[in-house]
């Protein structure tokens, strides 16, 4: 299903129709964010698989017959391109993508292993379903305008004003999370996934200042990197993270048990954040005119 959306967005992108490929990210996301917190709660982690089904079904329904193969829409596929150049940063897109995705479910993993108790990988995972449905918000934002970010990455007073407007929403979003989540989670978590979850409600706060992080520097470098052609770099930084992660997140499991993997990943969503953030300063952003 995955497979089928992301291709039904290639296509709105290709065709530059940039409303409707932002619409898909939107249904989706919302989808995926309401349908997993009504299946949990009537079927646990099953529910959660069922959300991951059910939401691409959705877009697709919705979307699919907005394709057309009149000719407006097929001259995009007469230009001219370097096709290693092309093959090479796919490959790197897609190793990169594998990696970083890599990173969401390692907490959980190495909380399984490390940790006896199979209620503190219950609790890690109902915790964590919010925060990483969440993680797909500012990818709307992205997606929708990564065609004209690309042909206008080395607009340096363009970029500029683009992260300076971004940081504006994202800022707002994140202190409205964190606002939102520090007043209610103690409420909601139990009265969402029921009483026995209650002791997720601190490991949900600390993966939601985790996910701020991710909004306000992880996807917004790593993005605008994409944007600048330079996947190898985000590939690079990936898996650095994912190294870096399972060092750090053992050692604050072994501290702290299920807190610990959640700050152990929060930490890392702050710090390959702020990497990405240096690298894109510097190899990048630092040589444009």
């Amino acid at each position: 299903m995955d497979f089928l959306v992301r291709t039904l967005q290639n296509y709105f992108r290709i065709t530059e129709q940039n409303r409707i490929f932002a619409l898909t990210g939107i249904v989706r996301s919302i989808s995926l964010l309401f349908t997993s917190l009504v299946l949990v709660h009537y079927y646990s982690a099953i529910g959660y698989s069922l959300a991951l089904l059910i939401s691409p079904l959705i877009v697709i329904v919705l979307f699919a017959r907005k394709i057309s193969f009149g000719r407006k829409y097929l001259e995009c596929a007469s230009f001219e391109f370097d096709k290693t150049e092309l093959h090479k940063y796919g490959i790197l897109i897609g190793l990169g993508s594998v990696v970083s995705q890599l990173q969401l479910p390692i907490a959980g993993i190495l909380l399984g292993q490390i940790s006896s108790d199979a209620a503190n990988l219950a609790i890690y995972k109902v915790a964590s379903i919010i925060p990483i449905s969440l993680l797909f918000l500012p990818n709307i934002f992205f997606k929708s305008e990564f065609v004209h970010l690309t042909k206008n990455h080395e607009n340096k007073n363009l970029i500029k004003e683009y992260i300076i407007n971004y940081w504006k929403l994202a800022l707002s979003i994140s202190l409205a999370l964190c606002l939102f989540t520090f007043l209610f989670a103690d409420y909601f978590i139990p009265f969402i996934f029921g009483d026995k979850y209650a002791e997720a409600s601190p490991v949900f706060k600390v993966l939601i200042v985790g996910v701020c992080g991710g909004f306000l520097l992880r996807q917004l470098f790593g993005n605008l990197t994409f944007a600048a052609g330079r996947a190898d770099i985000n590939t690079v930084l990936s898996i650095i993270s994912l190294l870096f992660s399972l060092v750090l997140i053992t050692a604050f499991i072994n501290l702290y048990g299920v807190l610990g993997a959640a700050i152990g990943t929060a930490v890392m969503f702050w710090l390959s954040g702020t990497l990405n953030a240096v690298c894109y300063y510097y190899f990048i952003y630092k040589k444009l005119l």
